[in-house]
């Protein structure tokens, strides 16, 4: 969803697309609630942003943990990383992506 409204206002950097920016979450949030729309499209696309700059930094360090275990503390797995609040915080801010 950051990535289409991007696409739409602001535009995507290559290394925000497909390089090491591309989950940088927070960073592309805040890129994208700073856009000055053009047009009625790109305003609305800023107006429906789901979450929240907090909700992107957790869901940052959600995915990542989630997708490449190795930023866990040593020996420790994602399935004992997190517990059924963090389930839940995941599925509610879930929710608020179209």
């Amino acid at each position: 969803a950051l990535k289409s409204a991007m696409l739409r206002t602001c535009g995507l950097a290559e290394e925000e697309f497909t390089g090491r920016m591309a989950h940088d979450l927070p960073m592309l949030y805040g890129r994208l609630c700073d856009a000055k729309p053009q047009t009625s499209s790109q305003a609305q696309a800023l107006k429906d942003l789901p979450a929240s700059l907090e909700d992107m930094t957790w869901l940052k360090t959600a995915y990542l943990a989630t997708r490449y275990p190795n930023v866990l503390p040593r020996g420790q797995v994602p399935a004992q990383a997190y517990d059924m609040a963090a389930a839940q915080r995941a599925g509610k801010v879930a929710e608020q992506f179209p």
